[in-house]
């Protein structure tokens, strides 16, 4: 089957792509700087305030899977342009918001968005990267959340100061992506269409396979697996990080924001370190260098609660560094466990699952370790999880096409 190419630079596609990725995380993480805010507006309970941030994260745990099946009939492109305009209708109808049903509303709509993009958009790097350099393009790709997570934290305060209100960050939002949806839609035109294959995965049927016959593939729940135990073990961390630093180690707690704000930054460095080695290794290694990776991360959790406060930035740091060489890992895999290209984008909706359910589910787990054993118990529950998430790469057979 002759293939379409894709016009331009890749990696000038690549930047847009991820500029354009970063909208759905700018609202994911827009809530928390404005939370009192929004709860004094509408005078809610800090549990009301809280299901206007979590309501986000639910939608793209329903949804992965139908999105995986709707990329592979309707193509990257379009699916694109549809999941910036759910954060322009969410942001917008957020702003313009009178009671606490249509904010939530709101952020259902957004949710939407994130759950298309993060399918969309390790399908795009596969697409568009050749094989031998696709694994630093996949570690650059997995930037989009920790920058919009960065960004918004950064921009928060100036917005609030020339808008007067939590409102103007919804509109920023908004903004953000009309800009990138006119961009998507004149400049990444030439993206293949889901009938597309690539030469450089040929295996497998070139029908595909139906959403059922993809949920057959042993190595795919490993990788499932393994994301959802990853997501587990650091995600509990961080959403306590500067609480864990303030009552247990005694910083200050604005000092304690600014360091561990760190992780997000040194991790951007991690991914892409990732992506070199990946594609120096090359696809035979890449199992052994996550077992190595997650290793790593189980004794460095297990380090935490017993680095001493003076020291906190260097484990801040080394833990930032070395988790975050994990998930470029496990999106490069994915295309090497599927049994045709075809498949590929139901497979990542399959393992965005376990992602997005992980996420949901690690900071209520961390937390209960915590009331319930103390801070060094949590840890070590999140080195285990490393250590499932290790032993879900070293079981896996088919890994190195």
């Amino acid at each position: 089957m002759s293939e379409t190419k894709n016009p331009g630079n890749p990696w000038i596609m690549l930047l847009l792509v991820l500029l354009a990725s970063i909208a759905p995380p700018l609202a994911m993480f827009k809530v928390a700087p404005v939370m009192e805010m929004i709860q004094n507006e509408y005078a809610i309970t800090a549990a009301q305030g809280g299901l206007v941030s979590t309501l986000f994260s639910l939608v793209p745990i329903i949804l992965s899977i139908p999105v995986g099946i709707l990329v592979s009939k309707y193509g990257n492109y379009r699916l694109g342009l549809a999941a910036l305009l759910f954060v322009i209708a969410g942001s917008g109808l957020g702003a313009v918001s009178g009671s606490l049903s249509v904010l939530l509303v709101s952020r259902v709509v957004e949710g939407i968005g994130m759950a298309l993009i993060c399918t969309i958009g390790p399908a795009i790097v596969n697409e568009i990267i050749p094989a031998k350099q696709r694994g630093k393009a996949m570690g650059i790709f997995m930037w989009y959340i920790s920058l919009g997570q960065a960004f918004i934290s950064t921009l928060a305060p100036a917005i609030i100061g020339l808008t007067g209100g939590w409102r103007g960050i919804w509109w920023f939002t908004s903004g953000y992506s009309l800009i990138f949806l006119i961009l998507w839609f004149t400049c990444l035109r030439g993206l293949r269409s889901s009938e597309s294959v690539s030469t450089d995965n040929p295996a497998g049927d070139q029908k595909g396979n139906s959403i059922f016959d993809v949920m057959k593939n042993r190595d795919l729940w490993l990788l499932t697996l393994c994301i959802f135990a990853f997501m587990i073990s650091i995600q509990g961390i961080l959403a306590f990080y500067p609480t864990f630093f303030t009552q247990a180690k005694g910083l200050e707690s604005m000092k304690a924001v600014r360091l561990t704000g760190m992780h997000g930054y040194i991790g951007c460095v991690g991914a892409v370190v990732s992506g070199f080695i990946m594609d120096k290794t090359g696809a035979g290694k890449w199992k052994w260098m996550g077992v190595i990776v997650m290793i790593s991360s189980a004794v460095l959790y297990s380090m935490l609660p017993v680095f001493p406060a003076t020291m906190a930035i260097i484990i801040i740091l080394l833990v930032g560094f070395t988790v975050n060489m994990m998930p470029p890992l496990v999106y490069a895999i994915i295309p090497n466990v599927c049994g045709s290209p075809h498949d590929i984008a139901m497979a990542m909706g399959i393992v965005n699952t376990g992602m997005n359910l992980g996420t949901f589910v690690s900071a209520i787990l961390f937390g209960a370790m915590i009331d319930k054993f103390g801070w060094s118990a949590a840890f070590l529950f999140s080195a285990a999880m490393a250590a499932v998430c290790a032993l879900c790469m070293l079981l896996l057979k088919n890994s190195r096409k």
